[in-house]
């Protein structure tokens, strides 16, 4: 399974300049749907190896590329790598370690250990974590509660259906907290209304599509 996937990258703007401030590492399979994948897993080892693909692939095309900025990459929130794939990891990419930003998504619930050790190898190596998919229902919430991340991800149906009272309800929630990044921007109009309410960061195909 895992041997056929392979990654592209959609940038990360700053909307205040436009720059770019960092990249999604997103994967692709010819053969099937990632979601599809995913949803199709069953066997905690089954996770573990989709997992362990995220990063080493992910790290080693994103090297690969020399892209500067920091580099997403999607975690299962259940999952750590065991400690010999976090040395190897280690060896292989200190130099991008310091730029990496761990991106829990919400397929399944969080596992308290490996939570735990997964945030002590970022602490070792001065990486950051973000949450993806933010929308405020109650397990975000709960899950942002307890993770406190240094960049929070708003769904992108939030910014596609305009939702102006919740995104101010979610600046507010975290102003001083976190980094908030702007998910599914596809119109001129979506980008004025994020820009408007001063949220500085942000993805979607009108910005820039994954490659």
């Amino acid at each position: 399974m895992t041997n056929s996937i392979n990654f592209v990258f959609q940038p990360i703007f700053n909307l205040e300049d436009m720059s770019i401030y960092g990249y999604e590492a997103l994967m692709r399979s010819p053969n099937d749907n990632i979601i599809n994948i995913i949803n199709n897993l069953k066997e905690y080892s089954d996770f573990y190896e989709l997992e362990k693909t995220t990063w080493f692939k992910g790290l080693e095309e994103f090297k690969n590329r020399g892209y500067d900025g920091k580099i997403f990459i999607n975690s299962f929130p259940h999952i750590c790598l065991r400690k010999k794939d976090l040395i190897k990891i280690t060896d292989l990419y200190y130099d991008l370690l310091s730029r990496l930003v761990i991106e829990l998504i919400e397929t399944n619930e969080i596992d308290n250990e490996a939570y735990y050790k997964k945030k002590g190898f970022a602490i070792s190596n001065n990486c950051s974590f973000a949450l993806d998919d933010f929308n405020t229902g109650f397990n975000n919430l709960k899950t942002y509660i307890y993770t406190q991340p240094e960049y929070l991800k708003i769904d992108k149906n939030i910014i596609n259906n305009k939702d102006i009272k919740m995104l101010e309800g979610i600046i507010k929630m975290t102003k001083n907290k976190s980094i908030l990044i702007a998910e599914g921007i596809e119109t001129k109009e979506q980008l004025k209304l994020v820009k408007d309410l001063g949220i500085t960061y942000g993805q979607g195909y009108y910005l820039g599509m994954p490659k």
